[in-house]
């Protein structure tokens, strides 16, 4: 059985996600580029909103929890380095209950509604096959 994967480890996969999802939203440019992009002091203060959708109760909320916080948290310390200076990351979270049609509809509503830039969860293949 493979050792399970630390808290760091963890962190260091969210901290990667968010990057690609910043790299994704500042047009596909070489990751250099779109960090100098976000930072320029002469842009007005952006705010990226980042879905984060997982089950937060139902059969896999346990399971699921741990990403739900590490995301959180990286999202919480980019803010705090200031690395993106002009760039405020903010989350919105919500549950998908271990349900395929509760995600479809959270995602409807993420995309509609909360108007979010980038969505990251959906755990398992069922609940993706359902956002699609």
């Amino acid at each position: 059985m493979p050792p399970r994967r630390s808290l760091p480890m963890r962190l260091r996969s969210a901290w990667t996600l968010l990057y690609l999802a910043i790299f994704a939203l500042s047009g596909c440019e070489p990751l250099s580029r779109a960090r100098d992009v976000l930072t320029k002091s002469d842009q007005e203060r952006k705010t990226v909103k980042l879905g984060i959708l997982h089950s937060q109760t139902g059969t896999m909320g346990m399971n699921e929890m741990s990403l739900r916080h590490c995301e959180v948290l990286a999202i919480e310390q980019i803010n705090a380095s200031g690395e993106l200076s002009n760039v405020d990351l903010v989350p919105v979270v919500k549950d998908g209950r271990s349900r395929s049609d509760l995600f479809r509809r959270r995602t409807r509503e993420l995309v509609d509604v909360e108007k979010v830039d980038v969505i990251f969860g959906c755990w398992t293949s069922l609940h993706r096959k359902a956002v699609i």
